[in-house]
């Protein structure tokens, strides 16, 4: 193989060279090679045996290009293509055939030992992280295999036939019919969720948008576009080791909507402002639309208590100057308590709850509900 039939970064054979060394053997015969029984092969199929193409695919590069640099990336794709070349067994052939993408020609293998296979390379060759500048990066990978009998003249050392090959198309035809089922199911999900929430899909958007679509509209306030209970629930359960919680109740939004509750928009503007103000002092995945007026944060160190009424301050006192709806400025009253081995997970809510009450009492008022008695 010369020096032009080899990428340039990882040293392994391109996507043609790869290609030239599956077989074409018995095209038509084999283009539903699954569902074929061995009676319907070539007599000799069994003696010659079978091999394997393996589909590596790196996931998530673009993640690691980001968050180490291209170089980084970069590393990943040639020490991976290192570790195929160098540590697979048997006879093989191996080529990028993607931006992140490997193919592995393997011979011989069992019939059925495709699974196998992907096992094998993932445990045995693939295991363990990549080096790059002192820094050890967990890389993950998705593996495919398709299975096909030796049928025509071919062998690992000798130039096997060019041409088109079946196993491409089976894999292309397997990736087509995930996605058809994929749209079947994301259809199936999007016609339960118009009925329920009266919420329209674009057809046109792409799948990876749609899905996003609707992990919005699972786990987002369509308002204030902040988590809603349940994904605020989820992170506040994820804390394991205890968390600071606040529940925050939007003082006077009544008030604000006017006393025939028909001025809606003052109230939207108040709920999406004070959503703002939370975001920007706890970031958006402690901040969470527990209700109507009421609004959840969850920090994660239970011995936050005293930093998180300070916070909550902040943000009060940035409401005051900043928040100014229907020519008044809108405040908040709000409880805090933590979670601990002395109180339990529900208790936490329960006492932030209780708290919150206290201070709706004066109204713009934080209360400790770790300290306050009535708590």
């Amino acid at each position: 193989m010369s020096a032009g039939d080899r990428d340039p970064l990882t040293g392994v054979g391109r996507a043609g060279f790869f290609q030239q060394h599956l077989d074409e053997c018995d095209r038509a015969a084999r283009a539903q090679l699954l569902d074929t029984a061995a009676m319907d092969l070539p007599p000799d199929a069994l003696e010659r045996g079978w091999y394997a193409v393996v589909i590596v695919d790196v996931v998530g590069l673009r993640d690691i290009n980001r968050k180490f640099g291209i170089a980084a990336g970069d590393a990943v794709l040639r020490q991976t293509a290192d570790r195929l070349q160098s540590r697979t067994f048997g006879n093989v052939a191996v080529a990028r055939v993607g931006a992140d993408e490997f193919a592995v020609l393997v011979r011989p293998v069992a019939r059925r030992g495709a699974g196998q296979l992907c096992r094998a390379l993932r445990l045995q060759v693939l295991d363990g992280p990549i080096e790059f500048d002192q820094q050890l990066i967990e890389v993950k990978y998705h593996l495919t295999a398709r299975v096909g009998p030796v049928i025509g003249d071919c062998a690992l050392d000798a130039d096997w036939p060019e041409g088109a090959n079946m196993l491409w198309r089976l894999q292309r035809s397997a990736m087509q019919d995930a996605t058809r089922v994929l749209h079947q199911r994301l259809r199936a999900l999007e016609s339960a969720f118009s009925e329920t929430i009266g919420v329209g899909f674009d057809e046109t958007l792409g799948l990876r948008n749609r899905i996003r679509h609707l992990e919005r509209v699972a786990y987002r306030d369509p308002l204030t576009n902040l988590q809603n209970r349940r994904a605020i629930r989820d992170r506040r359960d994820s804390l394991t080791d205890g968390y600071v919680l606040a529940f925050i109740d939007l003082d006077d939004l009544r008030a604000l909507n006017g006393a025939d509750d028909e001025a809606w928009t003052n109230g939207d503007t108040a709920l999406c402002g004070l959503a703002r103000l939370l975001t920007d002092e706890f970031g958006d995945n402690d901040v969470g639309r527990w209700g109507g007026d009421e609004y959840m944060v969850v920090v994660p160190d239970i011995a936050a208590t005293g930093a998180a009424v300070e916070r909550l301050e902040r943000v009060l006192a940035r409401c005051r100057s900043e928040l100014i709806v229907a020519g008044r400025p809108v405040t908040f009253s709000a409880g805090v308590a933590s979670s601990g081995s002395h109180r339990p997970e529900a208790d936490a809510l329960r006492v932030a709850h209780r708290a919150t009450k206290i201070a709706k009492r004066t109204k713009a008022t934080i209360v400790d509900g770790d300290t306050h008695r009535d708590a």
